[in-house]
Formats: structure tokens, C-alpha cells, sequence
């Protein structure tokens, strides 16, 4: 979840990455705050559930939603995979690249098996390369 320079977070409270989410994986439960602005009061996104098709960052209105390529969802309970608003905010750096990036990579070539090393130039945007039908 992405936040601006005070500190409050981007999400304006919306619900559209909530209502096209084809798993239904995302809750918002928005408030007015004492400024006037709308803000989630809930913001919990079931890891368990979701497909990472990346509907939601493409939907928020205030780009408040970043997806990463690192996915850290290993858990014993169900309860530990969903994902609360102040985890979220906990983490503003772990999606730098965003949803569907590619970024290049090679194999190492000591023979220790497939370890993936990348290389040093930025990926780029394959959602671009998608041709959408009128």
C-alpha cells in the first residue's frame, strides 16, 4: 500500500479493486476522517484466495495499490493469509518493479543448480504488449 509524504495512505477508500476482483479476495470498509478525506477504516486482502492478475492496481483510481514479484504467503493457518491494512503500510518498498514486469535474468553457471541472478537493467511493462479487442 502505497502512502504519500505525511504518512496517510494513498487509498481514497473506493472499493473498485474490491468490486473487480474476480476472486473476491479484497475487503474496504471506508471512514471519513477529521480532514473530510475518505480512507479505509479495513483494508485485508485474502492471499489465500488471490490470483495476483493485477485488476486491482489497474483499477485504483489513486494508485495506492503495488503489486511485487515476491510473494510471501507461506503459513500454517488460514487466519495468517490475510493480509491487514497495517501490514500493508508496513511494507511500502517490497514492490518496486510492480505488476508484470519483466525483468532479465541468467542462470549461474557454477554448476549449483538454478540460481537466478539479475542482471542490471530495468524490466519492462509486458502488460503493453497486450492487444485489448474493441
Amino acid at each position: 500500500m502505497k502512502t504519500n509524504d505525511e504518512g496517510d495512505v494513498n487509498c481514497v477508500g473506493c472499493e473498485l479493486c474490491a468490486k473487480i476482483c474476480p476472486c473476491d479476495c479484497i475487503t474496504v470498509v471506508p471512514y471519513e476522517d477529521e480532514k473530510g478525506n475518505r480512507r479505509p477504516k479495513v483494508f485485508d486482502i485474502d492471499l489465500s484466495r488471490c490470483l495476483y492478475c493485477g485488476l486491482c492496481e489497474d483499477a485504483c483510481p489513486a494508485d495506492a495499490i503495488k503489486l511485487g514479484q515476491e510473494y510471501e504467503v507461506a503459513s500454517t493457518t488460514t487466519e495468517a493469509l490475510v493480509v491487514h491494512l497495517e501490514d500493508l503500510i508496513a511494507a511500502p518498498h517490497k514492490a518496486e518493479e510492480g505488476a508484470g514486469t519483466v525483468v532479465p535474468a541468467s542462470l549461474a553457471k557454477d554448476g549449483s543448480g538454478k540460481t537466478i541472478t539479475q542482471a542490471n537493467v530495468k524490466g519492462y511493462d509486458w502488460w503493453q504488449l497486450l492487444k485489448r479487442e474493441k
